[in-house]
């Protein structure tokens, strides 16, 4: 379908895949998601609003006429909503506008160079959000990602807060100080604190206490309150843990990684990407025997071996995009081609699945090894059901174990790899696209 639609519009195939890498190399972004939860004090209560919240930092090269800038990330989500009762509704939202006040409080906390929003995670984490070019911004941005726990957002760091006096009615909009909700609302309620976690749960939906003029997708007048839904994509992230144990002689080997999958699907007729892996292949070192690589390369298969792979899951991603859903669904399922049977699949997999689980081993990307690790030139494919013809008697493959994770730090590549292969931006098969 996809080659078909090239052929249509008369576009040589070599090109598109030419003009994807440059921008995917150099035009990309960074998802910091988050939850960002409100509290406030009302009389001897605590009320609370939380919300999932998905900012892409878009990432440009310096030499890009609009690029690196300071814009604020895109956000996906809705505003974290706290009900008072008959007091009203407060209202978190992801208005960019900076008051005076602001100005002013915000130069005293950490260095941002980002808009209101995209500072907020930042603020929480104390951690530095200044730049000057693209390598810093992608640095700060790292920096973010690997932090662990909840923090408090400094007031003077948060976006607007708003309420309505009548929520049925737009026109009733009101702005709310965070440090005087009793001028708002009332006597003896005051905001307690906000708190951000990052988090790779799903966005959440919209409150039901939202009244059906703020569900409408697509307002302006909403637009700080819901985020941008109406994207020609959607991104969900997925990350595993991959462990390859190996039986030698009487000893068990081992190598494990932590891989990250964005899986996008259109909405559009636009062909969609594949999963590209962010991270680094497992690696078993047998010794003297060598090493063996499970590799991000889809495996070639005979047509008998494609008819066990089809059986075993009938999945339109490429290998190392069907690992989990060969790990946790039955044999025999079906994904299904539509985007909306992806993203339904990938997020049921992201609610309910947890702890270890086999991968079959025709649903494994292609095994390797070198005669000569120095010489790239001596890649040999391995089977996964005959490591003994490259390795030697006594060696096959016991198991390969995938587990979903959110919180486990990035592993580096192992230091037993040479220096060919730890090259940035190449050897994609083995460190994937970690934009590094």
């Amino acid at each position: 379908m996809k080659g078909c639609l090239l052929a249509v519009l008369g576009i040589p195939a070599a090109l598109v895949t030419i003009a994807i890498a440059i921008v995917w190399f150099n035009f990309y972004d960074v998802h910091v998601r988050y939850r960002l939860t409100v509290e406030v004090q009302d009389g001897d209560q605590i009320k609370t609003g939380s919300s999932v919240i998905d900012a892409s930092y878009s990432i440009e090269p310096d030499w890009s006429p609009s690029g690196p800038h300071g814009y604020d990330p895109r956000i996906v989500g809705y505003a974290p909503t706290v009900d008072l009762g008959e007091k009203g509704i407060l209202f978190l939202t992801f208005n960019q506008r900076e008051t005076p006040l602001y100005v002013q409080e915000r130069s005293k906390h950490v260095p941002c160079k980002f808009g209101v929003v995209g500072c907020v995670p930042f603020a929480a984490y104390n951690k530095s959000g200044a730049w000057s070019n693209a390598a810093e911004e992608r640095a700060r941005l790292r920096e973010l990602l690997r932090q662990r726990g909840g923090r408090e957002v400094p007031i003077a760091m948060l976006p607007e807060l708003v309420r309505f006096r009548d929520v049925n009615d737009s026109r009733t909009r009101e702005p709310v100080s965070p440090y005087d909700l009793v001028a708002s609302f009332g006597p003896s309620v005051q905001l307690r604190h906000v708190t951000l976690e990052l988090t790779d749960d799903l966005v959440t939906p919209p409150p039901d206490i939202w009244p059906q003029w703020m569900t409408v997708k697509g307002q302006n007048d909403t637009i700080d309150l819901r985020g941008y839904e109406n994207l020609g994509y959607s991104t969900i992230y997925l990350r595993y843990r991959l462990t390859v144990e190996v039986m030698d002689g009487d000893q068990i080997r081992t190598g494990s990684s932590l891989i990250g999958i964005p899986y996008i699907t259109m909405r559009s007729a636009v062909p969609e990407p594949l999963p590209i892996p962010i991270g680094n292949v497992p690696t078993i070192d047998l010794g003297e025997k060598g090493l063996l690589f499970l590799t991000f390369t889809d495996s070639p298969r005979t047509p008998a071996q494609q008819i066990e792979r089809d059986e075993e899951l009938l999945c339109p991603f490429n290998d190392i995009g069907c690992l989990p859903f060969a790990a946790y669904d039955k044999p025999g399922t079906t994904i299904g081609i539509a985007p909306s049977q992806k993203r339904t699949a990938v997020e049921d997999m992201l609610r309910h699945q947890r702890g270890p689980s086999e991968v079959p081993f025709a649903m494994l990307p292609e095994l390797v090894h070198f005669r000569d690790i120095n010489d790239p030139q001596t890649r040999e494919p391995v089977s996964p059901y005959d490591l003994a013809a490259s390795f030697g008697p006594g060696v096959q493959l016991k198991r390969v174990i995938l587990q979903l994770t959110t919180g486990d730090p990035a592993v580096p590549p192992p230091a037993i790899w040479p220096q060919w292969m730890k090259a940035k931006h190449q050897n994609t098969e083995f460190r994937g696209y970690g934009k590094d």
